[in-house]
């Protein structure tokens, strides 16, 4: 009897009469990427999770953002952080801010004590980084990402 169910799922299954669920296409961008920051050789990195409906979650941090102050050597004082949501279109990743106050409203975040923010949560959708699937690379036009991990 076993033998006959079987045989009847595959031939419904082969005949495209039953649907058999796949799960959601995992965006190419989704993972734990790391790059050197061109401008002054800071560590950078990027964790880009899956949202609902197509939405990505961004985690941004530059260990070292002279943008946020140098020292008299030109040495970087703080690193910055942010965080947005945004969508894959073409292979390029999208971002905007997620609103609120405080750190992670979108904005790049100094970390300093106490933290100051460097301009405001970008409201639009703006280009973050485009994906190279032929190197499995993120680029933001200066500084390349290589993944680590997939999340």
């Amino acid at each position: 009897m076993r033998r006959v169910l079987l045989l009847g799922v595959v031939v419904l299954v082969s005949l495209g009469l039953l649907a058999v669920p796949v799960s959601a296409t995992t965006s190419p961008v989704v993972g734990h990427w790391e790059g050197v920051d061109v401008f002054d050789g800071s560590r950078m990195i990027v964790n880009i999770s899956e949202g609902p409906n197509g939405v990505v979650n961004v985690v941004f941090k530059d260990f070292g953002a002279s943008a946020c102050g140098t020292d008299a050597d030109g040495m970087w004082l703080y690193g910055g952080q942010a965080k947005w949501q945004g969508f894959v279109e073409d292979n390029v990743l999208w971002t905007s801010g997620r609103g609120g106050d405080g750190v992670g409203n979108g904005a790049l975040w100094c970390m300093a004590s106490p933290p100051f923010v460097l301009g405001g949560p970008n409201e639009e959708p703006m280009p973050f980084v485009t994906y190279d699937p032929e190197t499995d690379t993120l680029t933001d036009g200066f500084s390349l990402f290589s993944r680590v991990r997939s999340n």
